[in-house]
């Protein structure tokens, strides 16, 4: 087998014609004879031939049992193909460098193999199918088996890929070290129909192979176990030859390429067109979720930028139509999901204010709402611009400029200067028009807007006209005040308003005055803003200082309010003023308390009044004598101002101090002047003991009269009068006890005893009255009192009731007690104890007096001092023999049975000379005696005392003994 090595200065049709002869070892015909094979070598063997020697002999209809046919096919097949292919591989192992482009040069045409020449086929490619026998200019180039290297069909794919980009990704995939195999067409033909069926089909170059080599994604990529690479490295393969450079080996006229260190496309070295190439290539299969990641997607400045889920961009329409047109579909195709692995979508309406934001200059992107612009500077847009994007909003977006917030939309250019600004787009904004079609801002008011910190508009050009500029740009009325006010308010320490003049601060509150029906909103942001001015002149505040979360509220003044020129105002700076009609107008819309006098009086004044140290003596009392003078007026404001003053200390009282109306007492009361006379704080002094000053006091704040003294007035009474000098607590106790016998349900009412240790407790006024020494007693003796009898010694004019007696009582304890002159009623003599008795021994005491008095008077009684005296001595035996205290009575006197204390008639004796009667003819006196008839009713008790029955005549024996004892003793006393 023979096969030409150049055809360097030969005929080039020569060659063509000598290339397929077949020899054998006779000489064989002339050249227009000779045997055509249709391969590409030259093939010499023994075959057999025809009779005339000009063909071969093949089994057939003219050679049947011919066994030189049979030889010829056995020939071919068994010795032909073989030599063949071992030709194929000893030139893949020739030193010599020419020889190697003629490897894949020397295949089979299939389509060119005559007749019986095909039976060489099979046997030949089964024979290479596992050899090195594959050129791959990858790694410097070398031979490898199919199964190990990638198979470029891309000229007879159905796709028809342009050879420019197939040239492309070809060099890309060798830059990459990919093993490559490019072969000849009728190659191509060969391995597709006889070396596939032996080996495994290799990796052919499809995009998504591409796609997973430019991401250096070897894992996707599928390899042969025999492949050449091994942890990255790159192996030389034995039948590699030595010695070879790239210039010779590029056999397919690729572009030489330098692979990467790291078997990596360096996209920085691929020129834009090539990119573009490739681009086009692993778009054909539309496999748009493996583009991520790859940096190929062209933009209009001519750069690359990788496939993203995100950051939309302009495409570069400078490029190739049918790659434009695919990547337009796949926009087209993004947007019908919610997300993708690139950013492309087509332009429309809606991505225009994102890729705005986007776009923005670094200037625009700061956080202020005003930025510059100068339209000559090249890095900011200009007027045409800004026309163009209103008017192309007016048409896209004609409602809603939502999306468009945050972007510089709104020319603003300084009065007497040059300088231009732009507005950003914001819904919670401070901008706001100094005139419109209906309405203007005052130039006070403007200024003092633009000092707070809003951006106030002077004009707005016609191609800005848009209908959903109103959230944007307040018109100049008292609600759009109000409005960017509050913006700016709310930015944190931004207190610049109150910078502003006084003059601009009024001129802000009386052009806000004129909002009527003002939303929620608005009153929370008037409530907020310090344009208010406080009565004390100087202060600007807001109605709510602390905010609109603090919950508290200043309170304003009366509108026309008119104190005293000397009264101070505490805590003025914190009370709303509403003297003039914008402060009020604007005020009383708001949810604020606007005070009456009556009103401003109890909470603004009064406190302080109570408190003391704020205002001198004499303030208080000019102050409280203008309030007293407008009494009514205030009391028609407030139906509770009265109450409220009653408890107010500052009616002046004669020892100087100042008391509440309701502890006073009206001084032209008869009963109450007797009641406190001498008592220095309990009667208004000064002025307001004037007739005119009283009535008021009387009328509207309860002074204090008879008829309206309750237990604890009493008890204050009592107790002043334990205190009082002797001659006024006498007539005040006199009047206290008239006053009580004319109101005797009072002692029945409780009132609050302070206790020195514990609280106080409600006690029965009665209770702590009869333990006071308040009661005066009696310092003459009653008329129906004996003359001769002792009256009590008054040490003292006051008594406790606990301690005396009523006048009832004066024959029982006349000279033993204190008696009260006068009667008492029942109620007042329950309270103080008076229903009981008193003790015996006060009882007996006054017999004792009775007894002494009759035995040491000198002069005979006269009849009607007699009559008081047994009428006395009629009430002491009465009260001796009462049920209740007849017991103790008894025991008591029993003890004294030997005293005289036994009236018989006409004087005293012993109870055992004491008879009711007498049956003696004998009459024994003087010593026994019979009782008087007058006597008779007590005779129970006096038996039971020791009073006889009767006497009779063994009494006289009795009576003898009596005299005998009575000599023998005065005998007895005479000898001593």
């Amino acid at each position: 087998m023979k096969v030409r090595c150049s055809t360097t200065g030969c005929n080039r049709r020569e060659y063509q014609q000598d290339r397929n002869r077949t020899g054998v070892l006779l000489p064989s015909p002339p050249y227009r004879f000779r045997v055509q094979t249709g391969l590409p070598v030259h093939v010499h063997g023994a075959f057999g031939l025809t009779d005339n020697r000009r063909n071969l002999k093949w089994p057939g209809p003219e050679s049947q049992n011919d066994d030189a046919a049979e030889w010829n096919i056995l020939l071919s097949r068994e010795v032909v193909s073989k030599a063949y292919a071992s030709l194929v591989v000893t030139l893949t192992q020739s030193p010599r460098e020419e020889l190697l482009p003629m490897v894949h040069n020397i295949w089979p045409d299939l389509d060119r193999v005559q007749g019986q020449w095909k039976v060489i086929l099979k046997p030949f490619f089964t024979a290479l199918a596992d050899k090195a026998a594959f050129w791959t200019p990858s790694v410097g180039g070398r031979w490898i088996t199919l199964e190990e290297g990638i198979l470029d069909r891309l000229e007879c794919s159905p796709n028809k890929v342009r050879d420019e980009v197939r040239k492309v990704v070809v060099e890309t995939l060798l830059q990459a070290d990919e093993p490559v195999i490019v072969l000849p067409q009728q190659a191509m033909k060969a391995v597709d129909e006889y070396v596939e069926h032996h080996v495994r089909r290799p990796q052919d170059i499809t995009p998504s192979y591409v796609r997973a080599v430019l991401k250096g994604d070897r894992s996707t990529v599928s390899t042969s176990p025999n492949s050449i690479r091994s942890n990255g490295n790159i192996k030389k393969l034995r039948n590699s030859p030595r010695g070879l450079s790239g210039e010779n080996l590029d056999i397919y006229g690729l572009k030489e390429k330098v692979s990467s260190k790291n078997g990596k496309v360096d996209f920085e070295r691929l020129s834009r067109n090539e990119k573009l190439c490739l681009l086009e290539f692993i778009l054909m299969d539309r496999n748009i979720m493996e583009l991520a990641g790859l940096p190929l997607l062209p933009l209009t400045d001519e750069t690359f930028q990788e496939f993203r889920g995100s950051d939309s961009r302009f495409l570069d329409e400078k490029i190739e139509g049918s790659v434009l047109d695919t990547l337009r579909s796949v926009a087209g195709e993004m947007e019908s999901k919610l997300s993708g692995p690139t950013q492309l979508v087509k332009l429309s309406p809606s991505l225009v204010p994102k890729l705005v934001h986007e776009s923005l200059p670094e200037v625009w992107r700061s956080s202020s709402v005003v930025v510059p612009w100068n339209t000559k500077d090249e890095a900011l847009p200009d007027d045409v611009w800004l026309r163009g994007l209103w008017s192309w909003l007016k048409t896209e977006f004609p409602k809603d400029l939502t999306a468009f917030e945050g972007i510089p939309l709104l020319p603003l250019a300084e009065a007497r200067s040059e300088n231009r600004y732009l507005i950003k787009l914001k819904k919670d904004h401070c901008v706001i028009q100094s005139s419109s079609y209906f309405a203007s801002l005052p130039r006070i008011v403007a200024s003092a807007l633009q000092k707070a910190g809003c951006i106030v508009l002077p004009h707005l050009p016609p191609f800005c006209d848009h209908a959903a500029l109103k959230h944007y740009i307040e018109p100049p009325t008292p609600s759009g005040v109000i409005k960017v006010l509050a913006t700016v308010m709310n930015e944190p320490g931004n207190d610049n308003l109150a910078t502003c003049s006084v003059e601009e601060k009024v001129a802000i509150r009386a052009f806000l005055s004129s909002l009527r029906n003002p939303s929620d909103d608005e009153v929370v942001a008037l409530m907020t803003l310090p344009i208010f001015q406080a009565m004390d002149g100087t202060t600007f505040t807001s109605v709510q200082p602390g905010g609109p979360l603090s919950g508290t509220k200043l309170d304003v003044a009366p509108p026309r309010l008119h104190l005293p020129s000397s009264t101070k105002i505490q805590c003025s700076h914190e009370i709303l003023s509403a003297t003039d009609d914008d402060s009020y107008q604007l005020l009383r819309r708001l949810p604020v308390r606007i005070l009456n006098t009556s009103d401003f009086l109890i909470d603004k004044i009064f406190p302080y009044i109570e408190s003391g140290g704020f205002y001198t003596r004499e303030q208080v009392s000019d102050l409280m004598f203008w309030v007293i003078q407008r009494l009514p007026a205030l009391s028609s404001d407030n139906k509770a101002f009265p109450e409220h003053l009653k408890n107010v200390r500052f009616v002046p009282v004669a020892n100087g101090s100042l008391k509440p109306p309701c502890e006073l007492y009206d001084p032209e009361d008869e009963v109450i002047q007797k009641l406190f006379e001498g008592e220095p704080d309990v009667f208004p002094a000064q002025e307001f003991a004037k007739a005119h000053a009283l009535s008021l006091l009387r009328v509207f704040l309860g002074l204090r009269r008879t008829r309206s003294l309750e237990a604890k007035d009493v008890l204050l009474i009592a107790k002043q009068i334990t205190q009082a000098p002797d001659e006024s607590a006498l007539r005040r106790a006199e009047a206290l006890l008239q006053f009580l016998n004319d109101n005797a349900y009072l002692v029945e009412h409780e009132v609050q005893l302070e206790e020195s240790s514990g609280p106080a407790k409600k006690v029965l006024l009665g209770s702590i009255l009869s333990s006071l020494p308040w009661l005066p007693a009696s310092k003459e003796p009653l008329s129906k009192y004996p003359t001769s009898m002792p009256w009590f010694g008054v040490a003292r004019r006051l008594y406790s009731p606990k301690d005396m007696r009523d006048a009832d009582m004066v024959n029982i304890v006349g000279s033993a007690m204190p008696v009260l002159r006068g009667s008492l009623d029942e109620k007042l003599k329950k309270a103080f104890g008076w229903s009981f008795p008193p003790p015996i021994s006060y009882v007996l005491a006054q017999l004792k007096g009775a007894i002494t008095t009759w035995q040491q008077q000198v002069h005979k009684s006269s009849e009607i001092e007699l009559l008081k005296f047994q009428a006395m001595l009629k009430d002491i035996y009465s009260h001796l023999s009462s049920e209740i205290v007849t017991a103790e009575a008894v025991l008591v006197l029993k003890e004294y049975s030997f005293l005289p204390w036994m009236w018989y008639g006409s004087g005293f004796a012993k109870p055992s000379c004491v008879a009711l009667r007498s049956e003696c003819l004998l009459d024994l006196r003087p010593y026994v005696f019979v009782l008087s008839e007058d006597f008779q009713r007590y005779s129970a008790f006096f038996k039971r005392c020791g009073v006889l029955e009767t006497f009779n005549d063994a009494s006289a024996l009795d009576v003898l003994h009596m005299i005998r004892d009575w000599h023998s003793e005065e005998k007895e006393i005479q000898r001593k």
